[in-house]
């Protein structure tokens, strides 16, 4: 049988080749096809459904607390002044922000096509997240006129603030509600799909096989041949890697075997072992070339240019409600330091300064070395109140900094507090002002603008 299939191997090669390649070409058209219907809906269940499903029920955690601090504020039944509004108005506006984000995200994903199945149900949840946006004004409103209620009126108002409430709760359950239908039915299309492909896999599995059988000859007679090439592409492919280190990296490999495939395993490992070095050092140097582009080279904090790549991004997150004060610090009489004790010693007061500065801020604060010996910190999340509690636990902290040959120092600090409609130069601008009162005022001490 040998002989006979190496007689007309090229004819019989040729032609079935000809026609199990025709059969292959369209059942990979077909699966090509599948695959990019299965990726869109998995695209879409990843980054519309899911993250929405995520801020669905930060909406409705919100909301339950939201609802039993009403639950609260009804019981007590306490004048307004004994009570705390600044939770409720903290809830709305974490509501307002998980709303927002929502909205962005069906919106984001209609314009761009991303929405693949059940548009219009996607369209319809972006309505309702928009009439609940209205509610929640609604509720904000409906609160601010019961805290300025006069007694006689206070009953009125807070009955219809919770029937406000009531709404904003059904709201949020009805909007869950139909966010888990609609997962689910687009889960089920993408499930229907897989099933449509695992088909098409099996099918070019079979196919695969059968080609299998009928080229098996064919490859035992090749293989020797194709072996050798491929050693000779690795080598020559491993010497062009090796241009550049002088050193031989197949020193230590150890051949497990006699044989061709022996052999071309341990090629790969070699191959594999400069591919592997090369990309190590790759990785340091860019590694390398990100730190110098964003840190200061004296003291490691960031520098002049990460903060003005940092800024916008920060201010645009607190433009959609996220808290953020900056605190500009300045070391007092710093100019004496450095006449008094050299410029080495100046050096080194910046770097304990900024070494005991990361020592007392979290992990999410940024500090920035923008001039000689000032500094800016960006605290996330604090308001006017807290970035000012933390400028006097810096000032105080820093006062009380005390090192084998290091002469003492203090540091005057400027708070600002992002407002509505603030750019960088605005906030900036008030920091700047209050670490100018602070100087001003006798050194040593914290003013916020």
């Amino acid at each position: 049988m040998l002989d006979w299939l190496n007689a007309s191997l090229t004819r019989k090669i040729g032609g079935l080749s000809t026609m199990l390649l025709s059969f292959l070409l369209v059942v990979i058209l077909y699966s090509v096809v599948k695959l990019q219907v299965i990726n869109d809906e998995m695209r879409e269940v990843a980054e519309i459904d899911i993250p929405l499903s995520e801020t669905m029920a930060e909406i409705e955690m919100l909301q339950l607390r939201q609802h039993l601090l009403m639950e609260q504020i009804g019981q007590a039944q306490t004048s307004a002044t004994n009570m705390r509004p600044d939770q409720v108005n903290q809830y709305s506006q974490q509501l307002n922000v998980q709303i927002d984000k929502a909205i962005e995200v069906i919106r984001n994903a209609l314009d761009n096509g991303a929405v693949q199945e059940k548009v219009t149900e996607h369209q319809s949840v972006l309505a309702s997240l928009q009439a609940l946006h209205q509610h929640r004004d609604k509720f904000a409103q409906g609160y601010s006129r019961w805290l300025e209620a006069h007694t006689e009126q206070r009953l009125i108002q807070w009955q219809k603030l919770q029937d406000l409430d009531t709404q904003l709760d059904d709201e949020a359950a009805g909007l869950l509600l139909a966010m888990e239908q609609l997962t689910l039915e687009i889960a089920a299309y993408a499930e229907k799909h897989e099933r449509e492909f695992m088909w098409v896999n099996s099918t070019l599995g079979v196919s695969a096989l059968a080609i299998g059988i009928y080229l098996t000859l064919y490859i035992i007679q090749s293989f020797r041949r194709r072996i050798g090439h491929i050693q000779h592409q690795i080598g020559d492919f491993q010497q062009s890697l090796q241009q550049q280190n002088t050193m031989s990296l197949c020193s230590d490999v150890t051949r497990t075997g006699q044989d061709e495939l022996a052999e071309l395993e341990t090629d790969i490992k070699t191959l594999m072992d400069s591919l592997s070095k090369e990309m190590h050092n790759r990785v340091e140097v860019e590694k390398r070339l990100i730190e110098l582009a964003t840190l200061d080279r004296l003291t490691g904090a960031f520098n002049r240019h990460k903060w003005e790549e940092q800024i916008s991004e920060e201010l645009a997150l607190a433009d959609r409600g996220a808290p953020l004060s900056l605190l500009l610090l300045d070391v007092d009489h710093f100019k004496s330091i450095n006449d008094g004790f050299g410029h080495d010693m100046g050096d080194q007061v910046l770097i304990s300064l900024v070494t005991s500065l990361r020592q007392r801020l979290r992990s999410t604060d940024m500090l920035f070395r923008i001039g000689g010996e000032e500094f800016a910190i960006l605290l996330r999340q604090h308001d006017r109140q807290a970035a000012t509690l933390v400028a006097e636990q810096l000032r105080m902290h820093i006062e009380q900094i005390a090192l084998p040959d290091l002469p003492q120092f203090t540091a005057s600090i400027g708070a600002s507090t992002f407002r509505s409609g603030d750019d960088a130069q605005s906030l900036m601008k008030r920091a700047d002002q209050a670490l100018y009162d602070a100087k001003q005022g006798g050194r040593n001490r914290v003013m916020a603008g």
